[in-house]
């Protein structure tokens, strides 16, 4: 039988493949969030994987069509209440846990001092 194997990148294709398209660093954290899509009728819970000012990385219970507008409650260290950020599903994909895994970008970049407190 034969084996097909692919070929090793090498100098310049590799660092090619080794970009991160990312705008913004994110920041790896563990909390819970709740977010629905339109028209904020149906909501689920995710937990936070990870965050940055234009996005935020989501486990979720259920998985949501890219191009989707959601509204994600997400509470600050500092404060009680739960704040509301809209955003859109950039992409959505099967988790090894059965949990999707949702990335999405905010509809405005989050400052560096909301950022902060979010993470």
């Amino acid at each position: 039988m034969r084996k097909w194997t692919l070929p090793q990148p090498t100098g310049h294709a590799f660092a090619l493949l080794d970009v991160d398209r990312r705008l913004a660093s994110r920041v790896a954290t563990d909390r819970f969030a709740s977010c629905s899509p339109q028209p904020w009728s149906e909501l689920a819970w995710a937990r936070l994987r990870d965050l940055s000012r234009t996005g935020v990385g989501l486990l979720s219970s259920v998985p949501f069509e890219t191009g989707t507008p959601i509204l994600l409650r997400l509470q600050s260290r500092s404060d009680s209440r739960a704040a509301a950020y809209t955003a859109r599903v950039v992409h959505c994909g099967l988790h090894y846990s059965g949990y999707w895994i949702v990335g999405c970008r905010f509809d405005h970049e989050l400052t560096p001092d909301k950022l902060n407190a979010l993470t």
